[in-house]
């Protein structure tokens, strides 16, 4: 079958045209109706369009080349109704069913308790946050939650997210149809928190362990590698070398808080110089031994390197 317009070929060989009533495209003496298709439509290598405006209005998705509209989310992290989600250092993921753009208008508020009422905890604007993965995953980096069991609901206007010039329709906002919250719990040792692990909190202090995979294996001259590491995998700015006695009390009392066991032999190198009656040497924390803080060894060895830093609350 083909369906001529004006002399030219528009519509050929389509093999799978069902029930077709009327529809129109275009106007006057060149359009075509299609109406009551309950098949499926080829159209050779593709339909053009052009010289006229309009609407096309379809209740599913219209995909044409790499644009689907509407513009919308494939998934959540965390996820939508999740519990039990730490306070302290949730981020907030949202991947997109194709590559978008952060637009000069609009915001993200982060609200408690409601999407409409609730407090408000953060305002979030496009300079706040990151899109990866070519442009369809965008990371919210937000500040710690309340440190309670709350409902935490992100408000997103249509402004905040385009694609092509199209405006995404929004999260937890009128005329959107998607909502969004999830529930989050009190901040425990042994959370993920500040870039780290949380080992401890006390005295308005939070003691935070770098992961393992900011760990580096150095002699003792150039630990403070570590800190280096862990800032540029984490952003985090304030990481240190722990002294001996840091190591001890928070570092091996909480020591089932955080994972230590990557060291080789369970050794960590301190802080601490075993100067001046040892000046070419330093003290190493074996933190498998209920003395962690009894041995030093030369300065030149190469020792597990981790860091720690603190947060105030």
């Amino acid at each position: 079958m083909a369906i001529k317009i004006s002399g030219t070929t528009v519509i050929d060989d389509s093999r799978n045209l069902v029930s077709v009533g009327v529809a129109t495209v275009g106007s006057g003496n060149s359009a075509v109706i299609l109406n009551g298709i309950t098949g499926s439509l080829n159209v050779g290598s593709g339909i053009t369009m052009n010289g006229n405006t309009g609407d096309i209005n379809i209740s599913g998705i219209l995909t044409v080349g790499q644009l689907s509209v509407p513009v919308s989310i494939i998934s959540f992290s965390p996820a939508i109704g999740a519990t039990g989600v730490s306070a302290g250092d949730t981020k907030i993921v949202l991947t997109f069913n194709q590559t978008v753009g952060l637009g000069t208008t609009g915001f993200i508020q982060l609200k408690v308790g409601s999407a409409t009422t609730g407090t408000l905890n953060q305002t979030l604007y496009p300079v706040n946050t990151t899109l990866s993965n070519g442009g369809t995953v965008l990371n919210l980096n937000n500040s710690a939650f309340p440190n309670a069991t709350n409902t935490i609901f992100p408000v997103m206007s249509s402004g905040f997210i385009v694609s092509n010039g199209t405006n995404f329709a929004g999260i937890n906002t009128v005329g959107s149809a998607t909502t969004y919250s999830f529930i989050t719990k009190p901040l425990s040792p042994g959370d993920s928190f500040g870039g780290g692990t949380l080992i401890c909190q006390s005295g308005g202090i939070r003691w935070v362990a770098a992961n393992s995979n900011t760990q580096v294996d150095r002699s003792w001259y150039a630990r403070a590698d570590a800190n280096t590491c862990a800032q540029a995998v984490t952003g985090c700015t304030g990481w240190f070398v722990p002294s001996c006695a840091q190591f001890e009390n928070p570092g091996y009392v909480c020591r089932t808080n955080w994972c230590w066991q990557t060291a080789a032999h369970g050794i960590f190198w301190s802080d601490t110089s075993a100067a001046p009656s040892f000046p070419d040497n330093a003290c190493v924390v074996a933190m498998s031994t209920p003395v962690p803080c009894s041995v030093r060894n030369p300065m030149t060895v190469v020792r597990s390197v981790r860091s720690f830093r603190c947060v105030s609350y």
